[in-house]
């Protein structure tokens, strides 16, 4: 906020790679400690009707200012999987 001199300020804030639905999945499966899970997938090859099936926001705008991801999107599944399931048992 402080690095621009633009009136109205829109950002995409993510990361610079991508995760699947599989691997997320596999991420929140890992953290509650489940295992030999199986995923079953419906939809066909693009999902739902309006699902995204890969994302990558462009985010050169913002890092252009100096902010980067603390984090790749690995890490912000993990992360907030952790801090959500360890919520719960609270």
């Amino acid at each position: 906020m402080h690095k621009s001199s633009d009136t109205v300020n829109i950002f995409n804030i993510g990361s610079e790679d991508r995760i699947d639905a599989t691997e997320i999945g596999k991420i929140v499966v890992d953290e509650i400690g489940l295992n030999d899970i199986e995923f079953n997938y419906t939809g066909g090859r693009q999902g739902w009707k309006g699902d995204v099936p890969k994302m990558l926001l462009g985010i050169e705008k913002i890092k252009r200012l100096g902010w980067n991801p603390a984090y790749s999107s690995f890490e912000s599944v993990k992360k907030t999987a952790h801090i959500l399931l360890n919520e719960r048992t609270n």
